[in-house]
């Protein structure tokens, strides 16, 4: 009996081991096959984002040398240079400062320091770096639409759309923190409906991290959260791990963020950085009637938008709602808020929100497609997914592309006057100003970092107590008076009416005027040198 039993087990066992051989191969083959696309994809996003960045830095040495199309640029890598200096936040020696939009790539930016002090050398890191990032964006943007579509052609698709978005390279290769931001966002989107515990652990993390890359990105975690809960609730897999990652989440966020913010409050009193409140402000009828024209004309020249938009609520009935929900709560938060702000400067803090819509647009025609040519099942053939690789390519690469070649030249005129103006400015400051000279300044980044001299900023981003005085014209330079300031840089026709007004007694030093503006407030900027003891009103206030 034993013997019969052993042989019979043996038996059972072999047809376990071959049932379990025959389930387990097509779930290999399935891996491998995955693993091989991904690599495909992975070297489609790697040539796409080269050509586009050689495109644009080509175009760029044609107007001008290496630099930014935005002076805020220059703001990141003075902090990143405290940073490294070990004056960590103080934006002029002995000031500390909330200003940093972007702490998480002002402490990136600042390991490029060990490398290289030189302005020039940085610039050509801080591309190299934001094309990695961009690399990595374009990946995921193709993982998410061919697992979201179970379609690699699709996949493809979205890397060229992805690539080719309105004001996507410009903003990429800007130096400002949207290459990092954009990344995090997509790492977050790829995980957030995948099942598990640990995922709910991982959106804490990414939420804490986007929040210091810029401070809506909270908005990932109060989003995400509450859509992985109620999906664990319908699945009936709510327990007490999950609950307990769901906590778990929230407090590693907090872990990430909070010395940020207590920073913020020990400097000002108040938990985000000086450049939220200088943005945020009453929404205006005017700045509405922006925000209108622009979505209006962004749906015109490129419909695909609408599809994003709109037909994003799709996904929800496929289970995959996270990335069509994040972008409609960030464009509510944004019009009710600060929907002018958003759209300054080609749009900036737009544009990683039609990055989204972008994939969003072709996995919604995906999906449709699918179940278009499914219906009936002999439809589905390679010709069905030709003929929806056409549609994408004519409501999406063929529109995208004039505007795409069109943004190359002005990143070339951007960069180029922000060269000729702010750069060109700072180094003649550097070069002709005593070292203790103190500077009132409205545009705080190139002027700050190439001059190296202490600053003060009128526009409210790096100085706190400008920024939260509350302080009149008239007091604003009593305190400017107070502590030394003897300088100023600013647009010319304004501050030569304010000198007027205000009776301040100015020499003007330099000036740069701009023939081809296309980014900065003014096509005039001038430095003035404030002599406060030859005016009779202001010895008669400084001795009151």
């Amino acid at each position: 009996m034993s013997l019969e039993r052993g042989v019979l087990e043996e038996k059972r066992s072999t047809i376990i081991d071959s049932r379990s051989l025959s389930d387990l191969l097509p779930y290999l083959r399935m891996l491998f096959n995955k693993k091989k696309t991904s690599i495909g994809l992975f070297i489609s996003a790697t040539i796409a984002v080269l050509l586009a960045c050689l495109f644009y830095l080509q175009t760029m040495s044609r107007w001008t040398y290496a630099g930014f199309p935005l002076d805020d640029s220059w703001i990141h890598i003075e902090y990143a240079r405290s940073i490294y200096e070990g004056r960590p936040w103080e934006y002029s020696p002995g000031c500390p400062s909330t200003g940093a939009t972007s702490p998480l790539w002002a402490v990136l930016l600042s390991l490029l320091f060990f490398l290289s002090s030189d302005s020039a050398f940085l610039i050509l890191e801080v591309y190299f770096v934001s094309a990695i990032l961009y690399v990595g964006s374009t990946f995921l943007a193709g993982l998410i639409v061919r697992d979201y579509t179970n379609s690699t052609l699709f996949a493809h698709l979205a890397i060229i759309g992805f690539v080719l978005t309105p004001r996507g390279t410009w903003l990429m290769l800007s130096g400002m923190e949207s290459p990092l931001f954009i990344l995090l966002i997509l790492v977050g989107i790829y995980n957030a409906d995948k099942p598990g515990w640990k995922y709910n652990l991982l959106m804490g993390v990414i939420g804490g991290l986007l929040f210091l890359t810029r401070p809506e990105g909270v908005l990932f975690l109060l989003v995400g959260l509450p859509i992985r809960f109620l999906s664990t609730w319908k699945e009936r897999e709510l327990n007490l791990r999950r609950l307990s990652s769901f906590g778990g989440s929230i407090i590693l966020a907090c872990v990430i963020a909070v010395p940020w913010i207590m920073h913020c409050i020990s400097v000002t009193g108040l938990p985000l950085p000086d450049t939220f409140y200088a943005k945020s402000g009453d929404v205006s009828l005017s700045s509405i009637t922006i925000w209108n024209e622009f979505w209006a004309a962004t749906f015109r020249e490129f419909p695909f938008t609408i599809i994003g938009l709109f037909g994003g609520i799709l996904l929800i009935f496929k289970g995959r709602s996270y990335s069509w929900a994040f972008v409609i709560v960030m464009l509510l938060i944004y019009f009710v808020s600060i929907p002018y702000a958003v759209l300054v400067n080609n749009a900036r803090y737009m544009t990683p929100l039609i990055f989204l819509l972008t994939m969003i647009s072709v996995a919604v025609v995906g999906l449709l497609a699918d179940l278009l040519w499914t219906n009936p099942p002999n439809l589905k053939t390679e010709l069905s997914y030709s003929l929806t690789a056409t549609i994408l390519i004519l409501i999406i690469i063929i529109p995208t592309t004039p505007a795409f070649v069109r943004q190359a030249d002005f990143f070339g005129n951007s960069v180029k006057n922000i060269n000729e103006m702010q750069v060109t400015i700072g180094q003649w400051i550097y070069e002709n100003t005593p070292p203790n000279a103190k500077f009132a300044i409205f545009d705080a980044g190139a002027i700050r970092f190439f001059g190296n001299r202490t600053v003060f900023d009128l526009a409210h981003l790096v100085t706190p107590e400008l920024a939260h005085g509350n302080y009149t014209i008239l007091e604003t330079f009593e305190w400017l008076r107070d502590r030394g300031c003897n300088y100023t840089v600013s647009w010319r026709d304004w501050f030569v009416y304010i000198a007027s007004i205000l009776h301040i007694p100015i020499t003007e030093l330099f000036r740069i005027t701009l023939s081809d503006n296309v980014i900065c407030a003014g096509p005039e900027m001038s430095v003035f040198s404030i002599n406060w003891d030859e005016s009779i009103i202001w010895s008669n206030i400084a001795t009151e």
